[in-house]
Order: structure tokens, then sequence, then C-alpha cells
């Protein structure tokens, strides 16, 4: 079926010991399931071509994200192709130049991805690379502490620019998804305390007060990020591994994201409607409008991922027409008895470009030098 991908995949993993860890038992590293081998920038008029060659393991999914629009790989109708060539894949996509944010990113079923973020104001060139992949970890080295490390085949510089992060992901008080919070800075609270080192290897630990395990106990999930600076077509590379640090563990424990839909659907324009479930083994889920499944067509492409961890369903139009609108809905499970409101779809009209640039014109001189204290105020654009 075009423009339809469901993806169940497969990661391949080394199980070794953590030597430099000497706490943490047996465990597995996992390996990145791509890397990077060039990358081609080429700009005419007001588009953009780029193409990111990577070498990709196996039952490994990879898709484009436009701004927030999410985009299959071999979709014509929304500019994208590959080739497979003898031992990777060319990864080609053209783009409007109005465009603010490119990335490629491959997932696996064991929650390691690999982002590439692209520049999209970089000169046109042609880039070689020769990175390798990276293998991570994250185990609890005991009741109350956790440690998160990745290695990669070009041994980490800790001269060059490259750094770790690591953030919580816990259950909303308010039953509104999950909440995910950077703890990288060490400000976060008081119960917990983290440590970074850098070496040839990135390594993390984070430490728990018993008060705050006792509140988490049951959902406590760790994500680590190795973040490496390129400064080239593709400006970095993120590494994302996500693993359960909970202390007591129920299965079939998740929660329905709420996925921030700001969107203002524009007649003729692209829009990307997701949902998304976070857990341990959350169902299949599929996004519907009116009741109904939402048909397959050349310029529909609709995105299904399954892990153990999350499940997310998104679908995206190449063009906005008065019959998308309606209720889209979330709905759980195969049977499909549960469903979670996702977003009244009103198509809005077209402004034509000279009346947008002469209303943008008129909210620049209104609110020049306008600042609104204790945030981080623009005009123009917003925070993700």
């Amino acid at each position: 079926m075009k423009g339809v991908v469901c993806i169940l995949v497969l990661s391949i993993s080394s199980v070794c010991r953590a030597n430099s860890l000497s706490d943490i038992q047996i465990e597995k590293w996992h390996e990145s399931q791509s890397s990077l081998l060039s990358a081609e920038k080429e700009a005419s008029g007001e588009k953009l071509l780029m193409r990111v060659e990577l070498s990709v393991a196996r039952n490994t999914g990879v898709i484009w994200v436009v701004d927030r629009t999410v985009i299959g790989t071999n979709e014509k109708e929304f500019n994208t192709s590959s080739q497979k060539l003898k031992t990777s894949i060319l990864y080609i996509i053209e783009v409007s130049t109005e465009v603010e944010s490119l990335k490629l990113i491959s997932f696996s079923q064991e929650n390691v991805d690999t982002w590439y973020h692209l520049d999209l104001k970089a000169d046109d060139s042609k880039r070689y690379f020769n990175i390798g992949t990276c293998h991570s970890l994250i185990a609890n080295i005991n009741s109350t502490a956790a440690a998160a490390s990745f290695r990669c085949s070009s041994e980490l510089d800790s001269r060059n620019s490259w750094y770790q992060e690591m953030a919580l992901i816990t259950k909303s008080s308010r039953n509104e998804g999950t909440n995910w919070v950077n703890i990288s800075d060490n400000n976060f609270t008081p119960d917990i305390n983290v440590s970074l080192e850098r070496d040839k290897t990135a390594k993390g630990t984070v430490n728990f007060s018993k008060r705050f395990l006792m509140i988490q106990n049951s959902f406590l999930f760790l994500d680590s990020f190795l973040t490496i600076d390129l400064n080239s077509i593709v400006k970095t590379i993120q590494y994302r591994n996500t693993r359960d640090i909970s202390l007591i563990k129920k299965d079939g424990e998740f929660v329905v994201e709420r996925v921030p839909h700001s969107l203002k659907p524009v007649d003729g324009e692209i829009t990307t409607i997701q949902c998304e479930t976070f857990g341990r083994n959350p169902p299949p889920i599929r996004v519907e409008r009116n009741g109904m499944a939402i048909l397959d067509a050349d310029d529909v492409f609709i995105l299904s991922i399954n892990t153990n961890l999350r499940t997310s369903s998104s679908v995206t139009f190449l063009h906005n027409t008065k019959e998308m609108e309606g209720n889209y809905t979330c709905v759980l499970g195969d049977e499909g008895k549960d469903m979670v409101p996702l977003y009244v779809f009103e198509l809005k009209p077209r402004v034509p470009r000279d009346l947008m640039q002469k209303s943008i014109l008129q909210n620049e001189k209104t609110n020049c030098g306008r600042r609104i204290k204790g945030q981080d105020y623009s005009l123009f654009n917003s925070r993700n």
C-alpha cells in the first residue's frame, strides 16, 4: 500500500561488561543502527536538494522530519526518494527554502535512535564522513542510582565539541501524558544528583533520594543523549537511548501523550496529526477522523511505530482540503474500544503572500521593543 509504513524493527546489540562502570551488572550495549557517510546540499531558486548517505542496519526505520511534519523516505508526492547503493542507502529530499528545520532520523525496536540535524543555510557542497557507530548503555547501579554511557568506534576526544545530556521521563500528576525534564544541569531538584564525565567514553551517573523513588518507583525512565557537533551540512548527530529504570515494573502501564497541536491548517498546505503512547508494552494505536479509518492515498503518508516503550501513529496530508476537516481521535488497541480526542481540524483560508508580509510588518511596528518579563519572547520564532 503506497503511503503507509508500519515498522516493527529489531536492533543489533552486543553483551559485555561495562569495565569503566565496575558497579554495573552485565548489561547490553546497544549499537546505533545507522552511520553517516556523506551529505550534499544543492540550492536551485526557492528549492533545496539534500542528499544524505547512511550505512543502515537491517530492519531499521528511517524518516524525514521537515519542521514538524513527518515524511517517509520513499514518497514521490512528498519529494522524497532513496537509492540503495552497494553497502549504503542514499536518502534524497527536496524542500522549500522557507523550511526552518530538517532532520533525518533512524530508529529501532530497542529504543535507540540517531538524529541527523541538517544545516539548511550551509554552503552548497558535498562532504564525506568517517564517524562510524556509537554504542550506548543505561543500567541501574543499585536501588538508588543509574548510569548511562556512550562509546563510539571513533573514540571520543574530550577536546572536541560533543556533550552528553540526561533526562527523566515520569508520569504527569495531572494525567496529561508524561513529564520530560532535562536533569543535566543538576538543578532540577535536591532529590537528584547528576555527574557527567568527558573522556574516551561519555559517562553519566544519576543518584536519587529515597523520597523521590517512593513517589516515582513504578514509572521512571531515563533518556540519555550524546550530541556530536559537526558544523557542516550535517550540523549535529544526536544518539539517543531510552530505558526503564523503575524499581517496580508493572507490565502494561502506559500513558497517552498529549502531543501539542498548535495547528492552524491552511488550505493547500501540508499538515501532520499524530498521537503517541509511552510506558511498558503500550498497545498499538491509530489516528481516526470522525470515527473512521483514514484511507491510504498518494498524497497521504501514514506512519506507525511500535516498540516496547512507545507507540506512535501519525498521518501527514500533503495538501489540506475541506474533506480533511473533522474530529481526530487516537484509537487504542486493535479492537478500538478506547479513544482519546486529539484535534478538531478546521481549515483556514490561504492568505496571499503580500498581505501576510504587510500583517507581519504591522505587528512588528506595534510590538517593537516589547518584552514579556520572565519569558524568552520572540515575535517570529517559537521555542520547541
